[in-house]
């Protein structure tokens, strides 16, 4: 597995990523807990886990409960082809829009 550099760089990348303005104290606090975290990781990476079951998959387990509780086969919905909405319908409630289209913030931006 690939070694993580962590330094505040990438704390600040994180929280810049995650929209945070952080503070000095606080990047070597995050710092500090990321590091915890990464070396918790490996640890648990080190115990041997060959020829060992998993003990619960929730979504196996989900799927398996509802086909034995399943009164009636499933029966697949026809589709219906009905009139869209009205652009001006559609985005009046929108706050910001330009040309019939919802404008909204980037969520990645260039560096």
């Amino acid at each position: 597995m690939k070694k993580i550099n962590i330094n505040a760089d990438l704390v600040k990348h994180v929280g810049q990523l995650a929209r945070l303005e952080l503070e000095p104290n606080e990047i070597a606090d995050y710092e500090k807990n990321f590091k915890d975290i990464i070396s918790y990781i490996e640890t648990l990476n080190e115990v041997k886990t060959e020829g060992v079951e998993p003990l619960f998959n929730p979504l196996t387990e989900n799927i398996q409960f509802y086909t034995d509780n399943l009164k009636s086969p499933r029966k697949e919905s026809e589709d219906k082809i009905e009139a869209s909405l009205p652009v001006e319908e559609v985005l009046k409630n929108s706050p910001d829009q330009h040309n019939q289209q919802f404008r909204i913030h980037a969520v990645i931006e260039d560096q």
